[in-house]
């Protein structure tokens, strides 16, 4: 939850579910590759990763790729691939307050404000600590 993944390769994913043995879910977190696709889901036995709340932005690639869980919901992505019926598409560096020097929180006119679902039953604060509804 509340994670940032970055990556600058063309040849690895920002974050990649292939190692996770258990059920994954991840919610409000935020996945960068500036050179190739930032999320890849993978089935691990009979597990499929939920994603909710997230963006994904790859500058060159895809932004969600691979296997995800139809529960997934409300995410944003770089192009059309966020998954859930609820999700934006195509962000842009725009998007994020400072997308230059690494700082992706959304900014003041971003397309990510108020595009999520609550989650405040699992939990109630953001990245930087801020109490959310």
């Amino acid at each position: 939850r509340n994670s940032v993944f970055k990556c600058n390769s063309s040849s690895g994913y920002a974050f990649s579910t292939s190692s996770y043995t258990v059920d994954t879910e991840l919610s409000n977190c935020t996945f960068i590759n500036k050179d190739g696709p930032a999320f890849g889901g993978t089935v691990v036995g009979s597990q499929v990763p939920v994603v909710k709340n997230c963006a994904a932005y790859s500058a060159n690639s895809t932004a969600f790729s691979g296997s995800i869980d139809a529960a997934s919901d409300y995410n944003a992505g770089s192009d059309t691939t966020a998954p859930g019926s609820n999700s934006v598409d195509n962000i842009t560096t725009a998007d994020f307050n400072d997308y230059a020097n690494d700082d992706y929180s959304p900014s003041s006119t971003s397309d990510l404000i108020g595009a999520g679902t609550d989650l405040s039953g699992t939990f109630t604060d953001d990245i930087a600590g801020n109490t959310r509804s």
